[in-house]
């Protein structure tokens, strides 16, 4: 069973579709373009987000061109042995409401706070559908921002329990630069690149550890790149440490409501944490000192969907939350999209 379907099934009430391509060539070298399939989640079925599914050829480097600015470019023969057509899938993850409708947290393994200046993530099949690993070169990841900001590292997705975390990167990172080969592209799709893949000639021999690189030649839209090389597939997130003094956060929730799924996002980071459960039922985060939040709470039964979210001002140890409510999937998108905005780089204020 590959990674994405994996995850999908433990993710809190995701119910699983099937998959359509529409098959295309173009140019000779590829043969499916721009097919997108429907997020596998109750919670989010008509919501922005999507897997998009890309197929391309392993004989040549080629570049998929995801909807929301990812870019990734497969070196030739990456796959190893594996000949001819791949079909890769990609979620871009670059809103608060996507973090959560996909249970994605920003923590470390450890349980340090990290805020997130974006999330994908990438999983390659071959045609009978087992999943493909990276088996010689670097994949080379962009990943758009509205601005730079300062600390952003590179994180690898672990899977732990039913949850995500993070763990700080220690690939060896590198920056393309060729002036011959277009690096943004307008429309959203696959690009036949026909240069050598990946060679060392091709990069700038600077060798950097545990960091982003941005290269602020690459614009689109006033966006700037953040680029990294990965040698796994899976999730992959561009984040920073939150800094500063933390404490203990206990929330106390109603026993009707404590199998449903629990969110803490920080009013001033990009940043949305997973509870753990104590003995007595209640749930405990860890924030900032004084942070304002909101707890957001998703739950189901079949078909029927149940939702609260409610604010806090920061500043007790322990606080009450009330019981959830029926809304329906329309309903439930617009109240996340209303809090927390269309994206990470242009939150409202609350």
């Amino acid at each position: 069973m590959n990674f994405f379907i994996k995850y999908e099934l433990i993710i809190v009430c995701f119910a699983l579709f099937s998959c359509n391509s529409d098959n295309k060539l173009r140019n000779g070298h590829t043969t499916q373009d721009k097919d997108t399939t429907n997020v596998l989640s109750v919670y989010n079925a008509g919501a922005e987000r999507k897997v998009q599914i890309f197929e391309i050829n392993t004989s040549i480097q080629q570049t998929i061109n995801g909807k929301q600015g990812t870019i990734v470019t497969f070196p030739a023969q990456c796959f190893g042995k594996v000949q001819g057509i791949v079909k890769i899938e990609l979620i871009e993850c670059y809103s608060i409401q996507e973090m959560i409708l996909n249970g994605l947290s920003t923590q470390t393994t450890d349980g340090k706070l990290l805020e997130s200046d974006g999330m994908i993530y990438l999983n390659a099949l071959n045609e009978k559908g087992d999943t493909l690993e990276i088996m010689q070169g670097k994949v080379k990841v962009q990943m758009p921002t509205k601005q730079e900001k300062n600390g952003i590292r590179y994180f690898k997705g672990i899977e732990k329990g039913n949850n995500i975390t993070w763990n700080l990167s220690n690939e060896k990172l590198k920056v393309k630069e060729n002036s011959n080969v277009k690096e943004q592209q307008d429309t959203y799709g696959i690009k036949v690149d026909n240069i050598p893949c990946c060679e060392d000639s091709l990069f700038e021999p600077k060798i950097l550890r545990s960091q982003i690189i941005v290269d602020k030649k690459i614009k689109s839209g006033n966006l700037v790149n953040y680029i990294f090389m990965i040698s796994k597939m899976g999730w992959q997130n561009c984040d920073r440490f939150i800094e500063g003094e933390t404490k203990p956060l206990i929330v106390n929730v109603p026993k009707e409501s404590t199998g449903a799924s629990y969110y803490l996002v920080l009013k001033n980071y990009n940043s949305s944490s997973l509870p753990k459960q104590t003995t007595d039922g209640k749930l405990s985060f860890i924030i900032p000192i004084n942070e304002p939040y909101t707890i957001v709470a998703l739950s189901s039964k079949g078909e029927d969907i149940y939702f609260n979210m409610m604010d806090y001002t920061g500043e007790k140890s322990e606080v009450d939350f009330s019981g959830l409510k029926p809304v329906t999937r329309q309903e439930l998108t617009d109240l996340l999209m209303r809090k927390f905005g269309k994206d990470i780089w242009n939150r409202p204020s609350a």
